[in-house]
């Protein structure tokens, strides 16, 4: 039989043992870990019901800062108090100059108005020569792919 190895001996397989030794485990029950989590909801309810409630101390509802007080800027006493009883081009506001190319608010009012579509209403400008050369490419891709179609032995499909 086998025999029980003496306490000399595992004093030196301790001392040559490689690694570190397992962490001891902490268990927690089901219990515990319920409690904890209802705990924890019930604090969190808590703290957003209170943070929710209208504080009834008084100075909640007025300003933050009394500017009453204080005079405003020279830059600002000197802009008018309202801008309704200003005349057109008064203030020496710069009058606007002829639209730009591209300017679409005359015609988008005017296909407003109408009830035309801004879009049909922009006279074409395409060239006639490119109209012309993008028909012959298209003409002879098509020749090209039925060319290629007829050669594999495939039906023609419809040009789209």
């Amino acid at each position: 039989m086998a025999e029980t190895p003496s306490s000399e001996e595992k004093d030196i397989a301790r001392e040559l043992r490689l690694g570190t030794p397992p962490a001891p485990v902490t268990r927690l029950s089901r219990k515990v870990l319920i409690a904890l989590g209802a705990v924890s909801s019930i604090a969190i309810v808590a703290a957003i019901a209170w943070a929710m409630t209208q504080k009834p101390h008084g100075g909640g509802q007025g300003e933050l800062y009394n500017t009453d007080g204080h005079q405003p800027p020279d830059a600002m006493a000197r802009l008018p108090h309202d801008y309704s009883n200003l005349a057109a081009g008064a203030a020496g506001a710069p009058k606007l100059g002829p639209p730009l190319p591209g300017d679409l608010g005359r015609p988008m009012l005017a296909a407003g108005q109408t009830g035309a579509s801004p879009l049909g209403s922009v006279p074409s400008t395409a060239d006639p020569v490119k109209q012309q050369l993008t028909q012959e490419r298209e003409s002879a891709r098509a020749l090209l792919r039925q060319a290629l179609e007829s050669q594999m032995g495939l039906a023609p499909r419809p040009h789209p």
